[in-house]
């Protein structure tokens, strides 16, 4: 309308970093053509924070990214992190179908205990440019027990190992210890020595055996401890007996269109009952 004002929006996406010229042109069959020079600045964008990870040494825990494709194209992402040992992308290959967002899971293995661990990790690809995420996690002492099942027949050994990993980024000291509740030998640990020393982010196998005299539950724990810092992790074993295949042969004979009927006694091998006790 005559001497009235009009605010026009322009928007400018850009995908990558730039620094472009630009026109906007506004023109009318009566009052002519306005002309204005834009200077079109994309700057580099800011990594998205992620809320705080907190995790047992020993463990892993997992942030969820977002990463959206806004082109008609379908497109791989290259990945890379700045703290690989403490953060890194579980996925090798990243498609980014086109118009859809895809969620990337990023793991977190925390090297310290009470120290906040960072990273940034980039996604990145020519066409749609680059997503960043800065992240960070706090290692905890461990709590929880990880359990174990190792299964055997009534009477037979069965030996099973636990793998327990140095989370520290250096050289540690552990002492295993064995507890059950069970009978002597029913649970034994194999390794001759009692401490180990085990290098940085390095595994080391622990054997021990299991040979149930009964088909009852059996119980044990391992530990596995270290003195700095004084820490320990605790593996819950849960010893699952299973009744032992019977040799004898066990005939029954009977004419042709008939029936038998008779009592058998069965011997149930391992079997534990009250008045066996």
């Amino acid at each position: 309308a005559p001497k009235e004002t009009a605010t026009y929006e322009l928007v400018f996406s850009p995908l990558q970093p730039s620094r472009k010229k630009g026109t906007a042109v506004f023109f009318n069959d009566v009052v002519g053509e306005f002309w204005y020079d834009l200077d079109l600045i994309a700057e580099p964008a800011q990594p998205e924070e992620l809320p705080m990870l907190e995790c047992e040494l020993g463990r892993t825990a997992q942030a969820l990214v977002k990463i959206e494709n806004p082109t008609v194209q379908e497109v791989v992402l290259k990945h890379r992190s700045t703290n690989k040992i403490n953060f890194k992308v579980l996925q090798q290959r990243i498609t980014l179908p086109a118009l859809e967002t895809t969620t990337v899971p990023v793991e977190y293995s925390p090297s310290s205990l009470g120290t906040v661990e960072e990273a940034t990790i980039n996604f990145e690809h020519p066409l749609v440019g680059q997503w960043s995420y800065r992240l960070q996690g706090i290692g905890m002492p461990p709590v929880e027990a990880r359990k174990v099942v190792v299964v055997a027949p009534v009477n037979r050994a069965v030996s099973s190992t636990i793998t327990f990993k140095n989370p520290f980024l250096e050289t540690v000291n552990a002492m295993m210890v064995l507890e059950s509740k069970s009978d002597k030998g029913v649970f034994s640990l194999l390794s001759k020595k009692a401490r180990i020393q085990i290098g940085p982010l390095a595994n080391t196998q622990i054997p021990f055996s299991f040979n149930p005299p009964s088909m009852t539950q059996h119980t044990a724990e391992i530990v596995v401890s270290v003195l700095k810092p004084p820490l320990a992790w605790t593996y819950s074993i849960q010893g699952v007996a299973e009744a032992p295949a019977d040799a004898s042969l066990h005939a029954f004979t009977i004419q042709a269109r008939e029936s038998l009927e008779t009592t058998y006694t069965l011997n149930l091998v391992g079997l534990d009952t009250p008045a066996e006790r």
